[in-house]
């Protein structure tokens, strides 16, 4: 008697582990094709908006030099605007840009510009001030009493 309940009862639990394989499987494949596939465009998210070609690049460029001379053949580094308020908590060099407006960095020129595409205008135009001093960095050193942090220079040699 006691024959028959076990093995009905271990034909109930590898029923159930089957299942259960089973539906493990099939969610999991689920997810390698979610994520393979794509099929929802996840992966493919991006702000059409703050990307910009090469060729929408060079005419805004050209239409920056319409505006201003700009003495140097450089290329440009070029950034579109997305959060002017991080930005104008920052650097007072942001206070009049928009969200959307362009930002050009000419190195060797030294300049920066902030360029308005909707309105064809100049926002602002400022120098780029590089900082060529060695900052101090913060030293750790641990005695018998703890660990006490030390200003110390930098060592150039």
């Amino acid at each position: 008697m006691y024959k028959h309940i076990y093995a009905w009862y271990y034909d109930v639990c590898m029923k159930t582990k089957l299942v259960l394989l089973i539906v493990i499987l099939i969610i999991g494949a689920g997810l390698i094709w979610v994520v393979i596939a794509d099929p929802f465009g996840i992966g493919n998210v991006t702000n059409e908006e703050d990307t910009l070609s090469e060729q929408e690049i060079e005419t805004i460029i050209e239409n920056v030099e319409r505006h201003i001379l700009i003495e140097s053949d450089e290329e440009p580094l070029v950034a579109v605007i997305a959060d002017v308020d991080q930005l104008v908590a920052e650097q007072a060099f942001y206070r009049n840009a928009q969200n959307g407006d362009v930002l050009l960095i000419f190195g060797e020129a030294q300049k920066a510009i902030i360029y308005n595409r909707e309105n064809d205008v100049l926002v602002n135009v400022g120098p780029v001030l590089i900082d060529d001093t060695v900052p101090e960095v913060p030293v750790e050193t641990t005695n018998d009493v703890g660990t006490s942090t030390e200003e110390s220079p930098v060592d150039e040699s």
